[in-house]
C-alpha cells in the first residue's frame, strides 16, 4: 500500500483507477443504502442512483467489498467505485475487525487486477471514530496499487 496526502475526488475519472467509499451495512425502508456522512454522504451528492445500487448489492452479497461501475450522465464519463464496509450499522463506531476483513477482500481484488489503482480513504478514521495508528496494521496486506489517501497532512506521522 501506498499512503498519500491529497484529494481522492481527484482520481476519480482517471482510466485505471477505482475509488473505494467506506460504507456501512444498513438498507433503509426505502431500498437505499445508509450514506448520510463522511465520504459516502459526498459519493451520493455526486451519483444520485449510488445509493439504490449499493443496496442492491448488501442484499446480494452482504456487507463486502465489491466494485461497481457507474456511468455519470452530467460528465459523460464512467466510474469504478468499489464499496468497502467498515462498519455493520451506521450508528456504530467503526469495527476495526470489519477494516481488516475488507482490507484483506480489497487486496485479493487489486492483486486480480494489477493494472487498476484502488484509492481508499482513511478507513474508519473520520465519522468511524478510529485512530489511523491503531488501523494501519489491519491495512497492511494491501498491496501496492492501493493508496490509502488522507487530507490531513498530520495522520501518516
Amino acid at each position: 500500500m501506498i499512503e498519500q496526502i491529497g484529494n481522492m475526488w481527484s482520481f476519480l475519472y482517471r482510466t485505471d483507477y477505482c475509488i473505494c467509499l467506506t460504507t456501512n451495512g444498513n438498507v433503509k425502508k426505502n431500498g437505499e443504502a445508509v450514506m448520510g456522512k463522511g465520504i459516502a454522504a459526498q459519493a451520493k451528492a455526486r451519483f444520485p442512483s449510488l445509493p439504490i445500487m449499493i443496496a442492491q448489492r448488501l442484499e446480494q452479497c452482504g456487507n463486502h467489498v465489491d466494485v461497481l461501475h457507474i456511468y455519470d450522465l452530467h460528465n459523460e464519463q464512467e466510474a469504478h467505485i468499489a464499496i468497502f464496509p467498515t462498519k455493520n450499522n451506521w450508528w456504530e463506531k467503526s469495527d476495526i475487525d470489519l477494516i481488516h476483513r475488507s482490507a484483506q477482500e480489497l487486496a485479493e481484488i487489486a492483486r486480480t487486477n494489477p493494472n487498476t489503482t484502488f484509492v481508499l480513504p482513511t478507513p474508519g478514521c473520520g465519522n468511524g471514530g478510529l485512530d489511523y495508528a491503531d488501523v494501519r496494521p489491519r491495512l497492511e496486506c494491501l498491496p501496492d496499487n492501493v493508496i490509502v489517501i488522507s487530507n490531513n497532512p498530520r495522520i501518516f506521522d
